[in-house]
């Protein structure tokens, strides 16, 4: 295994400050990482049996350009040619320097809102950039991971680039032919990049390795690899797993998949690229608006490689409840957006702010975490809390309460504080603080039922 110092030149972007930097970068990377430790049951998965085209071997790693990923919210990043488009919350666009882009590499949007990008400046300076999201427990995973990928400072490696964040902090990067992954990565997709790997080592002929992966909710995975062949998952999108299966015999006719997405928050959502230009997605989380404007700018972008190519299209797009179906040929006239005669930029679109999922399910595994370790996680007193509670909570819905000055329900904060006190039983030292509380919660109910 071959192990490399460079030099790294990346740009850190926080929450506050913008900072540039240029450092030597002294750790000391392997290839591709070893086995990680892992004792799950994989799950199983497809391998397409198609014949690859040997002479194009070495130029099945260059990514396409058309880039989608999938971010918390209904957010989301997408490149189309030469155009691109942001559709990020507040808190993260604001902090994302694409003013000075002049070729972008490689882009995505992390589990709670954070981003990764790679591109060209006006200077044929190469840059990194990452925006840290809601999640500290991700931003530590991703601080981690960034010096590994900013420490690639050549043009012609970041080309080859491809980006995916999955669900629970998962990530698969690839630089040029060096990969890294994280441990959190589906036990089943681990196991076949190391078969992949076993048995180019077995049969003494060039490693096949992932050219570009997605990762999806519930630990859905599809991978295209670098001999142009493609697999999935067991647990993938019904619709999306037709599309690849459909594909399989049609290799040569320019139908295979060259980029995949999945989302790590809806296991319905996808973005697949054929070869012949064809873009087909399913978007559900998405606005209206940001949907509308994805259908107009994908039929230019496969109006421009029907004119270039001589392909024909049958495309199907749905907004709502209507879906129409459209046909693209060289003849027809589809607006393409991002000829050279337009700006590379759409206007960046902001979503507007809510907690990413990510953000509440670690916010929730640590309240669990702080629960198991409280007398209240006892089976004993948990059966107490919960006949407490259903009997407090009937009661009080029987005889009306009305709300509380603080708008929460009489009811519900009856049913939580007495499932507390009966739950806890004589273990609980604030008994007489909270009977006190009970009473003059009672006293306060009456008064409500006699006004």
């Amino acid at each position: 295994m071959t192990r490399q110092r460079k030099m790294a030149h990346s740009v850190d972007i926080t929450d506050a400050t913008t900072t540039t930097t240029t450092t030597t970068n002294s750790e000391e990377k392997e290839e591709e990482d070893d086995d990680d430790d892992t004792s799950a049951k994989s799950k199983e998965s497809h391998r397409s049996e198609g014949k690859p085209d040997r002479s194009k071997e070495k130029d099945s790693c260059i990514p396409p350009d058309v880039i989608f990923s999938f971010g918390p919210n209904g957010t989301c990043f997408y490149k189309l040619g030469h155009l691109w488009n942001f559709c990020l919350s507040t808190d993260t666009i604001k902090h994302v320097d694409s003013s000075n882009v002049r070729e972008l590499f490689a882009a995505a949007v992390t589990e709670d809102g954070g981003f990764f990008m790679a591109y060209e400046d006006k200077n044929k300076i190469p840059v990194w950039q990452w925006v840290k999201g809601q999640a500290a427990q991700l931003n530590a995973n991703h601080c981690n991971l960034f010096p590994l990928l900013s420490q690639h400072k050549a043009a012609p490696s970041l080309k080859l680039t491809t980006l995916t964040f999955g669900p629970f902090g998962s990530y698969f990067t690839r630089v040029d032919r060096e990969i890294n992954y994280s441990s959190s990565l589906s036990p089943s997709l681990v196991e076949e990049i190391q078969e992949k790997k076993l048995a180019a080592n077995t049969i003494n002929k060039e490693r096949v390795y992932p050219a570009q992966v997605a990762l999806g909710a519930g630990g859905a995975w599809a991978v295209i690899w670098s001999d142009e062949s493609w697999s999935w998952s067991a647990g993938l999108n019904h619709r999306l797993m037709g599309y690849l299966r459909s594909e399989e015999p049609k290799e040569d006719a320019g139908q295979a998949p060259v980029f995949i997405a999945l989302s790590p928050h809806n296991e319905d959502e996808f973005f697949l690229v054929l070869k012949n230009g064809h873009l087909l997605y399913s978007l559900r989380e998405l606005s209206m608006e940001s949907t509308q404007k994805l259908n107009r700018l994908s039929l230019g972008y496969m109006q421009s490689r029907a004119k270039k190519d001589g392909t024909t299209f049958f495309h199907q797009q749905s907004v709502g409840n209507v879906t129409k179906s459209i046909t693209i040929t060289p003849d027809t006239d589809f607006p393409v957006g991002f000829e050279k005669k337009h700006s590379p930029f759409e206007r960046a679109e902001v979503r507007v702010d809510r907690p990413p999922v990510a953000v509440m399910r670690y916010k929730t595994m640590e309240t669990w975490r702080r629960f198991q370790s409280s007398p209240f996680s006892r089976r004993e007193n948990l059966v107490a809390m919960s006949t407490a509670g259903l009997c407090t909570a009937t009661a009080c819905r029987s005889v009306g309460l009305s709300k509380c000055d603080d708008g929460y329900s009489s009811s519900w904060r009856g049913c939580w504080h007495w499932s507390w006190l009966l739950g806890s039983g004589k273990q609980n030292e604030e008994l007489k603080t909270m009977a006190d509380w009970i009473r003059n919660f009672t006293m306060y109910s009456m008064a409500e039922l006699c006004t």
